[in-house]
């Protein structure tokens, strides 16, 4: 009797485990696949009743296409391995499925073999870390891949693929102007115009905030796939109240030629669409040779970051005079980077690099400061009187406290206010030129002249040119050569020399290097010349003594 108490007991216990356990349970017959028993986790979980199960299968409950995994796990067990936790698809009474971790123990239940088993729905859980590779391996708001995705998924395929890099210039532009929801707008816009490409040819993948890429799989044409990119980056993109151009710029490179792994391919062709930028093209192919001069502007860049600090730039001024007489008006400092061996790294070199860089603000500062101390030593020898001009960029003109900086290094200095003047290009103004009138106007009230350079190449708006606080013109050297012998030259200097003086500014003839171009600008009107003919660019001593020449002379 104990005996028997003690076997109920038992049973009571496994039941009162087995029922009211949260984790779904049953056991079932190893060799007919029969149910045996079934907890009411399970019951609630599936939506069969006790009934209904104990008259099932284990295969009742799996999708039709799971049954041969079922029977590979089931031979794995009799030849004696330990059952491995699995996830696989189950299935509800209403049809429903859902994902679940089985974990198994072999058993013999009622003088059977069976086996035990724990349903774990894990449906959320995989979902949840599915969402979390997700969003780790595409960018949200377009659902494309990134880029360090891109290049994981081309790692793991085959080789021969061509990476077709396109910036779009102007994307970012349309959400600063009009807003973030009309730059959305256009951006999924291009995604849905893109989308099909990647789809066709192999993978799209974009890179906030302005470019995309695509990598063209081997047996595509690459040569078709790029030609198809481009003409859809070149049409405007619809946003929605208006039609937006973007301005492509695409770079293409190939693996394995241009590079062993997809982190290479990929900088490649990103090198190359920059490249395109800085030369003007639509398209560039990667080539070695444009691996090295991007090698030489990042080692350059590096180099202008210690020469600002170091102090190793040097300013040259080169004299504007009075066209009529000849006498000094003004001097422009120009920016001059000498080397140990006696040469100069050209400006050409490095002041667009500075722009891109950034590093023209730190460098424009010291011009800046520079040409305030050129000020002052030419104030000590008697030239108060004679300002210095200097030449300001758009990043400056837009990014920097320009009045504060001019201010500050005129007052350091103790010069007065029209001590420093500033140039700056027609082209450069028209990038905003709104923005550029404001500065403009604070620029002019602090009493620094400003003087547009390159007149007449810009193509600005009039409509802006009549409202912007300027004190001279300077008409480009592409029009005042051969003036005296162009009739079309001439017409063109005719014209801005009356437009200049329509508005009351001094205008500037740039270049003059002939007798001839100097007589007819005087013949015409031109307040101030300058160019080789009335003096090249000069270190400030050669200057000084050039100057006291001209006084004692004079």
């Amino acid at each position: 009797m104990r005996n028997e108490a003690r076997v109920q007991r038992a049973e009571h216990q496994f039941r009162l485990v087995f029922d009211r356990n949260p984790a779904p349970f049953w056991i079932f017959d190893l060799a007919t696949l029969q149910f045996l028993e079934v907890n009411q986790a399970a019951i609630d979980q599936y939506g069969y009743s006790r009934e209904e199960f104990l008259a099932m299968t284990i295969l009742d409950i799996r999708p039709e296409d799971g049954w041969e995994e079922i029977q590979r796990t089931l031979e794995e067990s009799r030849d004696g391995g330990p059952p491995v936790p699995r996830v696989r698809m189950h299935r509800r009474r209403d049809g429903g499925l859902f994902e679940v971790l089985g974990h198994l123990a072999r058993l013999e239940f009622d003088g059977r073999p069976a086996c035990l088993v724990l349903a774990e729905d894990v449906s959320q859980r995989l979902a949840y870390e599915r969402d979390l590779a997700w969003r780790a391996s595409h960018h949200p708001g377009t659902g494309l891949l990134t880029i360090e995705a891109l290049a994981e998924r081309l790692d793991a395929g085959a080789a021969g693929y061509t990476i077709i890099h396109a910036q779009l210039r102007g994307l970012q532009m349309v959400a600063d102007t009009l807003g973030r929801e009309a730059g959305d707008e256009v951006l999924q816009a291009m995604v849905a115009r893109l989308a099909t490409l990647g789809a066709r040819y192999g993978l799209l993948a974009y890179q906030p905030a302005e470019d995309f890429v695509l990598a063209v799989a081997s047996g595509h044409d690459p040569q078709r796939a790029l030609e198809a990119l481009r003409d859809a980056v070149s049409e405007p993109v619809r946003g929605r109240d208006s039609f937006h151009q973007l301005e492509p710029r695409i770079g293409v490179a190939d693996s394995p030629g241009d590079g062993a792994s997809a982190d290479l391919v990929l900088g490649c062709a990103a090198q190359a669409a920059h490249a395109a930028r800085e030369n003007g093209v639509v398209v560039l192919r990667f080539d070695h040779a444009l691996a090295q001069r991007h090698a030489d502007r990042l080692q350059l860049a590096g180099r202008i970051h210690l020469a600002i600090e170091r102090d190793e730039f040097e300013l040259y001024f080169q004299p504007i005079r009075h066209a009529a007489d000849g006498s000094p008006a003004a001097l422009e400092a120009l920016l001059r980077w000498p080397q140990p061996d006696g040469s100069f790294i050209p400006p050409s070199d490095f002041i667009q690099l500075c722009e891109d860089t950034g590093q023209i603000i730190a460098l424009g500062r010291w011009v800046i400061r520079a040409a305030a101390h050129a000020g002052r030593v030419l104030a000590d020898n008697g030239w108060a009187g004679l300002p210095i001009a200097v030449n300001v960029s758009a990043v400056q003109l837009f990014n920097s406290d320009l009045v504060g900086e001019f201010t500050r290094a005129v007052e350091a200095l103790g010069l007065p206010p029209g001590a420093l003047q500033m140039e700056l290009t027609e082209s450069s103004l028209m990038r905003n030129p709104a923005q550029a009138m404001q500065v403009l106007e604070s620029l002019s009230a602090s009493g620094i002249a400003v003087a547009l350079d390159d007149f007449g190449t810009g193509f600005s708006s009039m409509s802006y040119l009549q409202h912007l606080a300027l004190d001279s013109l300077k008409i480009d050297r592409a029009f005042v050569a051969d003036v005296e012998r162009n009739p079309r030259n001439a017409a063109i200097c005719r014209a801005l020399l009356s437009l200049g003086h329509s508005m009351g500014l001094v205008v500037i003839g740039e270049g003059v290097e002939t007798e001839g171009q100097l007589d007819w600008l005087v013949a015409h009107g031109c307040d101030h010349v300058q160019g080789y003919l009335l003096g090249r660019p000069m270190p400030l001593r050669e200057l000084l003594a050039l100057l006291a020449l001209a006084r004692d002379s004079g």
